[in-house]
């Protein structure tokens, strides 16, 4: 008797372990096509957001690199229509710092890690914004002088250091300043770097350009757009505004823009005095 009852005792173990090790019934053909092709779009998307990603940080490099290339091509030509290279010292110092700074923009590109990944860092400092806005200004009174343009930079006084990207805050001006000097054909373009409340400072871009009507002041912000009515002759990709909200939001900012069309545009940056 204790036998037998042993012998359904084990058995009874046997069908536990069974039944423990037994996968569950497999999915239905339909089903099982279904889940595959539900997989396999999902790393089809994943492959296409990664994709997209690295292209555009390289877009944003590269545009960053013209940028400066432009600058360089502006204040040579300054400096080969001087009459005395001795009155151009600071030309030569802008053309330098711009020559530096496409040396560390090569230096992303040569990271090839974030590069596959396409990720950015930050590279966080502290830096005078009375020495940025004094460089890029500099460079935006020559475009305006080119075009007849009248040009305003001023910086709040008191305006002190802030933590920050250098580089991305030098093309978040400058991008901003350069489209207001290429759409404006008459009239003025202003800089100008202010206090905006006790943690946050503002750059504003104003001109007397064409404007940009209420339905597209969403679409300028995207990927390669550009208004034909205010962009016709003009060279460019439409990815200057996306980059500079792109920038803005990774230095935890905000971009805000006012307009009339016909009388002009401005726009407002507002970014916190130390990243954190």
């Amino acid at each position: 008797m204790e036998n037998a009852l042993q012998r359904q005792d084990l058995s009874v173990k046997a069908e536990e372990r069974k039944a423990v090790l037994t996968p569950s019934p497999e999915l239905a053909p339909e089903e099982s096509s279904t889940h595959q092709a539900k997989l396999q779009q999902g790393c089809a998307e994943l492959l296409r957001a990664g994709d997209a990603r690295r292209l555009r940080m390289l877009r944003s490099v590269a545009h960053e690199v013209r940028n400066h290339v432009n600058a360089i091509d502006l204040l040579a030509t300054c400096l080969m229509n001087a009459a005395d290279l001795k009155t151009s010292g600071e030309d030569l110092a802008v053309l330098a710092a711009n020559a530096h700074d496409i040396d560390v923009l090569i230096d992303r590109l040569l990271d090839f890690e974030n590069l596959l990944l396409g990720e950015e860092k930050l590279a966080l400092e502290w830096l005078s914004l009375a020495d940025l806005h004094r460089d890029v200004a500099f460079v935006l009174r020559k475009m305006a002088s080119a075009k007849k343009l009248n040009f305003d930079g001023t910086v709040e006084e008191g305006l002190a250091q802030v933590v920050s990207d250098r580089l991305k805050l030098r093309e978040i001006v400058l991008n901003l300043g350069t489209n207001a000097v290429k759409y404006t054909r008459f009239g003025s373009v202003s800089l100008r770097f202010a206090r905006h409340g006790a943690e946050c400072w503002m750059l504003e871009v104003d001109d007397t350009g064409p404007g940009i009507p209420l339905h597209s002041r969403e679409k300028i912000f995207e990927d390669f757009q550009r208004l034909p009515e205010t962009c016709t002759g003009q060279p460019g990709a439409g990815l200057g505004l996306a980059i500079v909200r792109r920038l803005v939001q990774m230095l935890n900012g905000r971009i805000e823009l006012e307009s009339e069309v016909g009388s002009g545009t401005s726009f407002q940056v507002i970014l916190p005095t130390q990243y954190a």
